[in-house]
């Protein structure tokens, strides 16, 4: 089977070539009897039961027979093997669609990787080997992690080089594509919570149906939530009881605005997700925790900023996202007091009041419905291509 294989991947050209000339100095080695019988016998009952019992007559009568009839040699070279070949494709096409349905990853890589042997820019496959690593990081399967995050970023290379895939699947635009691509990238490194976060950046700036949906957003506030309590640790840690003179006040400084700054990105990303949030109850309680981080962000009451953080939630569309890879600077939404730690003896604790509040993590997101939203017409990633032409595949 091996050699077979060897032969199929080569493309029918080389076949041909291999098969009908390998072996030029046996092919006077079968009497004409000897011919007829592997031809009658070995090749006729099997050419349309059994096709690959009849490619391995096929190749014993080429590497024994040839020349010995015109006929039979033409009939091989211009019919039966183009006509396997066809066969052979078919099947192999047939066989990853069926391993598409049923998400069988070993067997998608196994026969994608069979395809792009001959088809190396086939994009339809390309995009379904990247994207099946979204899909089985949901299913908790980090098999394919490496291989799915290679063919993602091929895709993506290939799609902002100009190129297109046959047809729009399980995507219907080359936006969504692209959007759900990055989204694949940012689940498949959750283990590196920046680059994630940058990736599900990414996957927000085509206009796709991942814009409209939470998930982003909060996994982008839940790496800055952790990125601001640990910040805020360090710094507490580091400044406690310190008592500020000219010599520190400037590395003082620098380290406030950085745990500032991270709690600006973090109420940003959080209010992106309250505006679009549906859920009466989620929606609140990150108001609630927006709120608490400006009282220690702006020393006010609560009272104070429950009309700021309302207004800052609706309006948040209207300003630009910060990018996770930029450089952090604290971006302030209203006047900070000038009494901050800076200028006393000792160092006000950032609050870390939002502790408690448990920011879900995007990773599990989309939710079924949300899944479908985004594949409905163009063929969810679960919903696989018509049944593989494998099973039906016409044979030679």
């Amino acid at each position: 089977m091996k050699k077979t294989l060897r032969f199929f991947n080569l493309g029918f050209a080389a076949l041909i070539a291999l098969v009908a000339f390998a072996m030029p100095a046996l092919a006077q080695d079968a009497t004409e009897e000897e011919c007829n019988k592997i031809y009658n016998e070995e090749f006729i009952p099997f050419r349309t039961k059994e096709p690959d019992k009849a490619f391995e007559a096929v190749k014993k009568y080429q590497a024994k027979c040839t020349g010995k009839n015109a006929e039979i040699d033409k009939y091989f070279a211009d019919n039966w093997l183009p006509k396997y070949e066809k066969f052979k494709w078919d099947q192999l096409l047939g066989k990853f669609a069926d391993a598409w349905k049923n998400q069988n990853y070993p067997d998608l890589y196994n026969y994608g990787k069979q395809i792009l042997n001959k088809q190396p820019e086939n994009m339809d496959v390309i995009i379904k080997l990247g994207y099946a690593g979204y899909l089985a990081e949901r299913a908790n399967n980090t098999s394919i992690r490496a291989e799915a995050s290679n063919f993602s970023q091929r895709a993506l290379a290939m799609l902002e080089s100009g190129k297109v895939p046959a047809q729009w699947e399980p995507f219907k635009s080359k936006d969504e594509t692209v959007a759900w691509l990055y989204v694949t990238l940012a689940v498949i490194n959750k283990p590196s919570p920046k680059e994630s976060a940058v990736y599900y950046f990414k996957s927000l700036k085509p206009d796709s149906t991942v814009k409209t949906q939470v998930f982003p957003y909060l996994s982008i506030a839940n790496y800055y939530q952790n990125a601001y309590q640990k910040a805020a640790d360090e710094f507490n840690k580091k400044w406690e009881n310190v008592t500020v003179t000219d010599e520190n006040r400037a590395q003082l400084k620098a380290d406030e605005d950085n745990v500032n700054a991270l709690l600006d990105r973090f109420a940003d990303a959080l209010a992106r997700s309250a505006n679009i949030e549906t859920n009466a109850k989620k929606k609140s309680d990150w108001a609630t925790a927006i709120t608490d981080l400006f009282v220690a962000r702006y020393k006010k009451q609560k009272e104070e900023l429950n009309k700021v953080v309302n207004d800052y939630i609706v309006g948040i569309g209207k300003t630009p996202m910060p990018d996770p890879a930029s450089e952090l600077k604290p971006a302030p939404i209203m006047e900070v007091p000038a009494d901050d730690a800076t200028t006393t003896t000792t160092v006000v604790k950032p609050t870390t009041a939002v502790a408690s509040t448990t920011v879900p993590n995007g990773d599990a997101a989309p939710t079924n419905s949300a899944a479908k939203t985004s594949a409905t017409k163009s063929g969810t990633a679960k919903k696989a291509p018509a049944k593989g032409k494998g099973s039906k595949t016409k044979r030679p």
